[in-house]
């Protein structure tokens, strides 16, 4: 187990029983997203342990068996969308760089494109958002992808009640160009959202890093991730 919870690509090597045993999977997958490619077939044709891989680690999902990447109703099940009209009406319709209005003043699980400008650079990233809001983006001194998850509100006076998902704490490349503590996030909060694009604008962050900003462009209740974090200075 410590081994694929340290290089979850261990688990290529890994003996067949490994490679069947749920707990295992999870830890490797946890660690990296593709170590879900070298777990039993069985596993990787189960939903109900395909969604426990994706609240892991919601990349994992792209390495599930084909039957399951070609099954629209569970892919928005997996989502959380299953009762979201206007999402399952354009799902069977999304291809390429195809856009989507985000609907409900929030952001809606599935897959974006974001972009993340700071003084010392910027990134951008294809990542997929869970049901919980977790995602994983930037790279961290490994190079797996950090872990991220967005939040509540700062304030509960910030919206009203029941609204969420309006803050997003980024860690970027374990601190890179930063002081301090490497984990240390960034505070992103949401300032609006225009059809497809939500903006963000760091609302707390170290003196290193002013007036950084963030978009997320929705491409809809899709999994098929196909890129890595970039950057650039």
């Amino acid at each position: 187990m410590s081994g694929v919870a340290a290089d979850g690509l261990a688990l290529e090597y890994a003996s067949d029983a490994l490679k069947r045993n749920e707990e295992v999977v999870l830890a490797a997958v946890d660690q990296s997203a593709k170590a879900f490619s070298y777990a039993a077939p069985a596993l990787r044709q189960d939903k109900e342990f395909v969604l426990r891989a994706f609240a892991a680690n919601p990349d994992s999902i792209m390495y599930a068996a084909e039957t399951i990447l070609a099954d629209k109703a569970f892919l928005l099940r997996a989502l959380g969308l299953q009762g979201n009209d206007a999402m399952a009406k354009v799902a069977s319709t999304l291809s390429g760089d195809t856009q989507v209005d985000v609907t409900g003043g929030r952001p809606l699980p599935g897959l974006y494109q974001c972009d993340v400008k700071f003084s010392f650079g910027a990134f951008e990233q294809e990542i997929l958002v869970n049901p919980c809001g977790c995602f994983r983006f930037s790279y961290g001194r490994q190079m797996n992808l950090l872990k991220q998850q967005l939040s509540p509100p700062l304030l509960a006076t910030d919206l009203p009640k029941g609204d969420d998902w309006t803050t997003c704490p980024i860690v970027v490349l374990g601190g890179f160009g930063r002081e301090g503590d490497e984990n240390d996030p960034i505070m992103f909060k949401m300032e609006k959202i225009e059809g497809p694009v939500i903006h963000w604008k760091a609302s707390h962050e170290p003196d290193s890093t002013p007036d950084s900003t963030m978009t997320w462009t929705y491409f809809g209740p899709r999994v098929d991730k196909t890129a890595g974090c970039t950057s650039s200075t």
